[in-house]
């Protein structure tokens, strides 16, 4: 992680994607709170763990619960997309969609 992050240049124009992941709300804003200083302008935050968001309430509601705080400092860092690993159902994508944020899947 630390190699690619030095890498970034060699790497052009790939981007990097750094992923957070988390058990709950807490952890999910600890590893963004860290993961964020080595973020640039022009990344792409990555969010892992969201398998289960379109069969779980618990894991769909911590993912909504920290989104808005994420979205926010992504932004004012100036980082150009989120891409979720693993939302699998359309109707995820429709909710997540409504952040009006460049987002991937």
């Amino acid at each position: 992680f630390p190699v690619t992050i030095c890498k970034r240049v060699e790497l052009k124009p790939r981007k990097i994607v750094l992923m957070i992941q988390g058990e709950n709300e807490e952890e999910y804003l600890r590893c963004f709170n860290k993961t964020i200083e080595l973020l640039q302008p022009g990344d792409c935050l990555g969010f892992g763990g969201v398998a289960k968001v379109s069969t779980n309430k618990k894991v769909k509601q911590k993912l909504f619960n920290v989104l808005p705080y994420i979205v926010k400092e992504v932004i004012n860092k100036r980082i150009t997309s989120i891409h979720f690993f693993g939302v699998a159902k359309i109707s995820v994508i429709k909710e997540i969609k409504k952040i009006n944020f460049r987002i991937t899947y």
